[in-house]
């Protein structure tokens, strides 16, 4: 969805779970990908923050799929791309579910926990990002939406006496590779095998930064780009898990 986020989990029982749905560029694109999987339900829509390259796509999944529930923080933003969404929700009578943290959701077989935002920042969206870990057998995936620093050593420090909670085979990078996201404490507590990183090639803001890629190979992470790879896919059966993607080689030359 070039320079934006969405993520599609699909579990071997049927269930969907969608996780943010790029920016109002990409709708198309993103229906096509859908309608290629034969999708016609998302069982559980996340919106993880209202900024328009995470909701651009909203209003076209929650009119055009079964959606069932909609998860998203306790914050609004006057844009027309939020005021689209909400207008979607109303429009088909579903009411949106505020992210709470620590709410456990059923999955199929596997199950979903919500991490964040532990704090509500009114004007900082981006560490108002819903955070969650998925738990699939004895694999687990940590997403982070667009959280930075701020809220990674806010969930640090909720869960400080539960840190394995943290720890996951595949991270999500926040906020697309940005400086601002990707801790080395915070990577020292989830300690993931893969990193991947959604962000468009040639995109403005030069994610991701030189710096979050420099942490990411100090850690010995595998990193996936969407920049360099296009579409990642992962297959999980709970004990193991394979990439169907080719895997990029960082070496951090620029």
């Amino acid at each position: 969805v070039g320079q934006g986020d969405s993520t599609l989990i699909e579990a071997p029982t049927g269930e969907n779970l969608l996780i943010d749905a790029g920016p109002n560029a990409a709708e198309d694109t993103l229906r096509a990908y859908l309608d290629r999987l034969g999708i016609k339900r998302i069982d559980y829509l996340i919106l993880t923050h209202p900024h328009e390259d995470h909701i651009g796509g909203a209003d076209m999944i929650i009119n055009t799929y079964s959606v069932g529930r909609v998860i998203m923080p306790d914050v609004t933003t006057p844009t027309s791309t939020f005021e689209k969404t909400l207008d979607a929700m109303d429009q088909n009578g579903t009411a949106p579910q505020m992210a709470k943290e620590g709410d456990v959701y059923p999955f199929g077989t596997a199950s979903f926990t919500i991490l964040g935002p532990v704090v509500i920042h009114p004007d900082d969206l981006n560490n108002c990002s819903v955070v969650l870990r998925l738990d699939i057998g004895e694999r687990h995936f940590l997403f982070m939406g667009d959280a930075e620093q701020i809220e990674e050593e806010e969930i640090l420090n909720q869960y400080k006496s539960s840190s394995d909670i943290f720890s996951s085979d595949i991270l999500k990078i926040g906020h697309h590779g940005s400086v601002s996201s990707t801790s080395d404490a915070f990577l020292q507590a989830v300690s993931p095998s893969f990193a991947v990183i959604f962000c468009e090639k040639g995109n403005d803001y030069g994610h991701p930064h030189r710096e979050t890629r420099q942490k990411l190979l100090q850690h010995n992470i595998t990193v996936c780009r969407t920049d360099q790879l296009g579409s990642i896919v992962f297959y999980c059966d709970g004990s193991s898990i394979f990439c169907a993607a080719s895997i990029s080689s960082d070496t951090v030359t620029n």
